[in-house]
């Protein structure tokens, strides 16, 4: 007996040649179709998944970046803080204590 033509193993030639094999392979082809097109979809999630989530991380790092920086821009706006600065320089600020004339 003369050894059959397999493809794979288990696919004969003459079963590919079929009438109704030959009828499904549009299905096939779109199925396969899709499949790629669903792997590609959720590969470019992924990498935009990761994307945000570096974003929401720097985020968080420039607030808190942000609340430091106030809180040493506020001490370092007060009066006091002023008025020592300046007298280390040697800049006399002279404070009479009356509040400013108001005009209307």
């Amino acid at each position: 007996m003369a050894k059959k033509s397999t493809i794979w193993g288990w696919v004969t030639a003459r079963e590919l040649a079929n009438e109704r094999v030959v009828r499904r392979l549009p299905v096939v082809g779109f199925a396969a179709l899709l499949a790629i097109l669903y792997m590609t979809n959720s590969f470019s999630v992924q990498v935009k998944y990761r994307k945000i989530n570096e974003l929401r991380n720097e985020l968080k790092m420039l607030k808190t970046t942000q609340v430091t920086t106030e809180a040493q821009r506020t001490a370092l706006t007060r009066q006091q803080e002023i008025e020592r600065r300046l007298a280390a320089r040697g800049i006399a600020l002279s404070d009479k204590g009356d509040p400013p004339i108001t005009i209307w």
